[in-house]
């Protein structure tokens, strides 16, 4: 970067959030043009130690308190002899520097988008009209679709995304982020039929979601290109840098893990005739696909700022933190060509959960030479050997930490082995779950809620037997199971009210599930047996988990004199009943309950808990059938078949 004309840089940079890939892209950046880099994060982080940064600050997060991380920015740019420009890395940071204008421009720096376009922007509907306006191809699309468009929809495999991917604000308030995301666990959901594409379609409308159906196209990962650029104020993007994902993580629908530099003239053309036609200012990136079918790119999203792997932009001669920078303090934006080959770009923590996750997805595996080939010449995301210390921190720490696991797992061994029964007391049913919602474990998440719902469809009619406050339900509920109810002795204050609850005398009237769940129940049951044999009397199928008496930890505490204490909160008399996996499994035989699904839900993946379970497992969740007798006659001749499960 010796090379650059002569430009201003009086004007400090912040970077916000600095903590992150992106974060670090734009700090190198700016750092490699000599620009000063304020590293602002909510909390310490590897690019604190970045030899670019002049000043570091924790700040308040914006995702928990947007309008004290405003402030924060409004009260450091008074104190400054020129206006601080402002780097945001991700669109939800990007979106509320832009919301604050009003109070942050007479301090800061930021070629700031007008609300209302910004809203266009991040808004995917207008974001495709404005595309077909200015005749840039898109796959097939249907926006906000009725019902009846999407029983006339017949072009599958198909994809929903939302409209606003990350976030959504109401005026100035922060409704949520990643809503859809939590729903599926992924930035798209995949459908391959009309039924999966109405049910999927149900569940984000009733999370009150605006989306859209969009036509699934297969492609390689390389076959996703995406162009970065800062638009001048003629709406001319005079250095652009375009780059190709060799890998993705998830490979479906991900971010980018490794990239690769690759000029493509079509996909700068397009890009230019849709800034011009939309009169975008600013930074920001358009991805594209190619449509084999059609022979020519087309046009996914728009996002309105610049991204991860910008880093590798800069080491191919187009810096476009600086574009941003020069565009911000009003200076001539520079021309840059941008120079293809050589090294990939590569996020090497990213793209080792890439490869965990292609274990599981066989379709979207690639050969050793594939995942291999990147690493013999490349750039990481964040490592450089003239910025050595972030890097180095961030690829340690995880190869640190798997080091120091075992000797962690022994601490708390011994921890555990030493320590004193819980007797804390508490007088009812009530007392106890009261104190639960004050300590705030009665809306935790347990390993054991994941395979339970991977047992059931999700067109059973379900019923959580000793559901408590609902914790297990209310993650049915996340996942779209619908017909689903709730019972125990009494109703806890934090139950949720749309789920049907049931005392335990309301049962047995009359009533059929196709499943009851009984998720770390019978160890409260005196007649657990008992309890079991009523919940065949309403369902041929039910689920149990138990903790598990005979795991390894406990045998050490009775070794040591002391009680085995499996998952007891407050007090030795929650459980009265010590069960251990074989135990279980003696007294399904003994009532000729058939057992077709036994586990470790703690640990899941535990391989000794695969083989060993009755040692190695700290909980374990069944699935057992009841044996069901059908009979009919033939020439007076009672004749009974055993039912098949």
């Amino acid at each position: 970067m010796n090379n650059l004309p002569k430009f201003s840089r009086e004007s400090k940079a912040i970077v916000f959030p600095a903590g992150t890939v992106a974060g670090y892209g734009h700090i190198q950046s700016l750092g490699l043009a000599g620009i000063p880099v304020v590293a602002a994060n909510p909390a310490k982080c590897d690019s604190f130690y970045s030899r670019y940064v002049v000043e570091r600050h924790i700040v308040p997060d914006p995702l928990k308190d947007h309008e004290a991380f405003v402030q924060w920015l409004v009260e450091y740019g008074k104190n400054q002899e020129s206006k601080p420009v402002l780097f945001m890395a991700e669109d939800v940071f990007a979106y509320i520097v832009s919301l604050y204008q009003a109070e942050l421009s007479p301090v800061c720096l930021y070629p700031y988008l007008p609300l209302d376009k910004l809203d266009r922007f991040f808004n995917k509907e207008h974001m495709l009209k404005f595309a077909e306006q200015a005749g840039v191809p898109l796959p097939l699309t249907l926006t906000n679709p009725s019902r009846n468009q999407l029983l006339e929809w017949d072009t599958f495999p198909a994809i929903i995304k939302p409209l606003v991917a990350r976030f959504t604000f109401r005026g100035r308030k922060l409704i949520n982020t990643g809503k859809f995301q939590h729903l599926f666990g992924s930035k798209a959901a995949k459908v391959n039929n009309r039924q999966e594409l109405l049910e999927k379609a149900a569940m984000v409308e009733e999370a009150e979601i605006a989306y859209f159906v969009q036509e699934y196209l297969f492609v390689s990962n390389r076959e996703l290109p995406t162009i970065k650029f800062v638009a001048a104020e003629d709406h001319s993007i005079p250095a652009v840098f375009i780059g190709r994902k060799v890998r993705q993580w998830p490979a479906d629908f991900g971010t980018c893990t490794v990239g690769e530099s690759d000029y493509i003239p079509e996909i700068y053309s397009l890009t230019e005739r849709f800034l011009k036609a939309i009169e975008y200012v600013g930074p920001g990136g358009i991805e594209f696909i190619w449509n084999k079918n059609e022979g020519k790119w087309q046009f996914i999203e728009l996002n309105p700022r610049l991204d991860f792997w910008i880093g590798m932009a800069a080491l191919k001669g187009v810096n476009l933190p600086l574009q941003q920078y020069l565009l911000s303090t009003g200076q001539h934006l520079f021309t840059a060509r941008q120079r293809d080959g050589g090294r990939y770009w590569i996020d090497i923590l990213g793209d080792w959960e890439d490869w965990r996750w292609r274990r599981n997805n066989p379709e979207w595996k690639v050969s050793l030479w594939e995942r291999l080939k990147p690493y013999f010449y490349f750039n990481e995301a964040v490592f450089s050997w003239k910025d050595p210390i972030p890097g180095a921190r961030r690829l340690v720490r995880p190869i640190v930490r798997r080091f120091l696991r075992p000797l962690k797992a022994v601490i708390q061994c011994a921890r555990y082995i030493s320590r004193k029964a819980p007797i804390d007391p508490i007088p009812t049913y009530n007392d106890y779950w009261n104190r639960r919602i004050e300590d705030g474990s009665s809306r935790a998440f347990y390993p054991r809620f994941e395979i339970a719902a991977n047992i059931i469809r999700p067109a059973d009619n379900i019923l959580d037997y000793g559901c408590g406050s609902g914790e297990f339900l209310s993650y049915l509920k996340s996942k779209g199971y619908k017909n689903i109810a709730g019972c125990d002795v009494c109703r806890p204050a934090d139950f949720p009210r749309e789920i049907p609850f049931f005392n335990e005398n309301e049962l047995f009237c009359n009533m059929h599930f196709d499943v009851v769940t009984m998720l770390q129940v019978i160890e409260h049951i005196p007649d657990a047996e008992d309890a079991i044999a009523k919940m065949f009397t309403i369902s041929n199928k039910i689920v149990v988990s138990i903790p598990n008496c005979g795991y390894w930890q406990h045998r050490l505490r009775l070794l040591f004199g002391r009680v085995p204490i499996t998952d007891v909160l407050y007090h030795m008399k929650e459980h009265v009943r010590l069960w251990t996996h074989k135990d279980f499994m003696d007294v399904c035989q003994r009532f000729g309950w058939k057992v077709r699904f036994a586990r470790a839900a703690v640990p899941q993946n535990g391989l000794l808990a695969r083989f060993f379970p009755g040692l190695f497992a700290r909980q374990m969740i069944y699935l057992l059938y009841k044996n069901v007798f059908y009979s009919f006659k033939i020439k007076n001749k009672s004749i009974y078949i055993k039912s098949k499960f």
